[in-house]
């Protein structure tokens, strides 16, 4: 228990460790999903952190994470980094000067680095960019389709439909039998899984934490697993 203080709200709650996950676990989880699905990530066997502060009751302001996940099936294994606070990771080989200056200004981006090159993109996605540059991967203009309708002047376009919500529409779905959404539990048990441990890893910034999925424990760090599961205060 502890009384309310404006400290806590409206948004910042999220920093408390008492209240949130920082913006690592408030955004992290649901930007990085899809990743999860693709490359068929489990949950990580490490993780680290690093941080220029660290507090009693709070995330830090700025720091960079580190998730190792196993290899899987064909897949070698993947290291996945989130920086935050204003960090950036180092400007890759091959970005040109121009494009590196849009690098340094971006607030927010996603990059992957391959083995044959790399994709730089907003945090949700947008305005995708290759290196090295292909033809094969310039991303066609879209362009609006309207259906036509028949009416007493003829064939016109006809209003267009307001956007579909891809989300909405997935649960719809799941409600009524179909295929399981993909924010189903069995789908993102993995993904926040992954995330709590970077979560956890901001707490003991410069531990190199080895994760144990199958006894959902810490191996090397008994400080660590003391978060793992902490005991709940009583109920009054």
């Amino acid at each position: 228990m502890r009384p309310y203080n404006k400290a806590y709200c409206p948004f910042v709650w999220r920093g408390w460790y008492d209240f949130g996950c920082g913006s690592f676990g408030d955004m992290g989880c649901y930007s990085f999903a899809g990743v999860f699905k693709i490359l068929g990530l489990t949950p990580p066997t490490a993780v680290e952190a690093c941080s220029g502060e660290s507090y009693e009751e709070t995330f830090p302001q700025a720091s960079i994470v580190h998730l190792d996940f196993p290899a899987h099936e064909r897949r070698p294994e993947v290291r996945m980094t989130w920086y935050e606070g204003g960090l950036h990771p180092p400007r890759p080989a091959g970005i040109t000067e121009e494009d590196g200056r849009q690098f340094r200004h971006r607030q927010e981006g996603v990059m992957y680095v391959g083995d044959k090159g790399i994709l730089l993109a907003g945090f949700n996605g947008q305005n995708p960019r290759v290196y090295p540059p292909s033809p094969k991967y310039v991303v066609p203009p879209r362009q609006e389709i309207r259906p036509l309708v028949r009416s007493e002047a003829g064939a016109q376009p006809a209003q267009a439909a307001p956007p579909r919500n891809a989300p909405i529409d997935a649960w719809i779905a799941a409600c009524k039998q179909g295929p399981a959404a993909l924010t189903n539990f069995e789908i993102q048990a993995p993904v926040t899984e992954a995330f709590l441990l970077g979560c956890l890893a901001q707490r003991l910034p410069g531990e190199k934490l080895r994760w144990d999925t199958n006894q959902m424990k810490v191996t090397n760090n008994e400080k660590a697993n003391g978060f793992v599961d902490p005991p709940y205060r009583a109920l009054p």
